[in-house]
């Protein structure tokens, strides 16, 4: 009688609890941005704001660059109405056009970045919006690694200043959320409407990552707009949900074991 008891509460238990994280894992999934949002402004598209990026990159047919699929992706799948234009991801010198001196594919088949063959060698570029001349843009860039991924720490990046006079403001590279390899990197240069290219190489291959952010922000004053943020993002509500989980069940264990 009792562990019919036991089994009945921890069927009940799990029928409340599963659904509900369930819930809250495809409401993170919808929500899709991974990365945390700036603190120095709203993030959002408009026309003195950007917010895009990654999380799913483009796949067709069979692979087409070794065992692999090339990276050369114009769609952010992160973002809606996104203000920043000529955006764009791609591996080597010029994606599809050229990919040298990358040999294979940086994208699996599950669609997530993948330098299994070759080191990092890859461009984002776009030109974030303003609404006036002159002034201050911000460019700040976040990813982080697949699960079961490295810290990232061999990564390298280096803001195109040729035309533009790009400053980094600052980098952060430690383990975010769930243990996952993080960076957050912010750069700042005086005008307005202005393109970047930001290059990301590494010193290993077998790089994985779980997805690419951006955000923008144009200001007309006189000193560029600067996060406050001085460290990597803790664990989310996300991995103590997944705890109250592993407990209920542990709970019904020792129920049954010290009743039976």
């Amino acid at each position: 009688m009792i562990s019919a008891l036991t089994s009945l509460l921890q069927s009940a238990v799990r029928s409340i609890v599963a659904p509900l994280f369930m819930s809250v894992v495809a409401s993170i999934a919808v929500a899709a941005p991974t990365g945390i949002a700036p603190d120095a402004w709203t993030r959002g598209n408009n026309v003195d704001t950007s917010y895009f990026g990654w999380d799913r990159l483009e796949v067709a047919g069979p692979p087409n660059f070794g065992p692999l699929y090339l990276l050369d992706d114009s769609t952010p799948d992160l973002g809606i109405g996104i203000t920043a234009t000529g955006t764009r991801i791609f591996q080597g010198s010029d994606g599809a056009n050229n990919p040298a001196p990358t040999t294979n594919g940086h994208v699996s088949s599950s669609t997530n970045y993948y330098s299994f063959f070759n080191t990092a060698n890859d461009t984002i570029h776009a030109t974030a919006p303003a609404s006036g001349a002159g002034g201050f843009t911000t460019v700040i860039l976040q990813l982080h690694s697949s699960p079961g991924g490295s810290l990232l720490d061999d990564m390298q990046f280096a803001i195109d200043s040729s035309v533009n006079n790009w400053t980094l403001q600052q980098h952060l590279n430690d383990a975010g959320a769930g243990g996952l390899g993080y960076h957050w990197l912010e750069w700042t240069a005086p005008g307005a409407d202005l393109p970047f290219s930001v290059k990301m190489t590494s010193f290993e291959p077998h790089r994985t990552i779980d997805s690419f952010e951006i955000d923008t922000f144009w200001t007309g004053g006189p000193a560029p707009v600067v996060n406050a943020i001085s460290q990597v993002p803790e664990p989310t509500g996300l991995l103590i949900v997944a705890s109250m989980v592993v407990a209920c069940g542990g709970f019904g264990r020792r129920f049954h074991r010290q009743r039976a």
